[in-house]
């Protein structure tokens, strides 16, 4: 599980890289300011959204995940989160076949 911004490009990439090659479920949410429905309603301009998400984001691998909230009034941590080596769901139903 990861977040990035649309800014952590080489970051991003190498997360998706991560998670297609490692077996089982992966996460990783991206975000990306929306200069349509947020920059028009609040009246910012996409230059100041895209400041702003790089001034209010800092980098924390394996944080606690409590505290992974959103907001950008105070600091949005992005980063990997969580990797664990589990089962496949694959894996999990071969291994009760054979329990049978």
């Amino acid at each position: 599980m990861a977040r990035w911004t649309i800014l952590h490009t080489r970051e991003l990439t190498q997360s998706i890289e991560k998670a297609v090659l490692k077996p089982g479920f992966s996460f990783i949410e991206v975000l990306g300011p929306c200069p349509i429905n947020y920059g028009r309603r609040n009246r910012e301009k996409a230059m100041d959204t895209l400041r702003m998400y790089q001034e209010r984001t800092i980098i924390a691998n394996h944080p606690d995940i409590t505290h992974l909230d959103i907001d950008f009034n105070k600091r949005v941590i992005l980063g990997e989160f969580v990797d664990k080596e589990r089962p496949t769901c694959i894996e999990n139903y071969d291994r009760t076949c054979r329990l049978m």
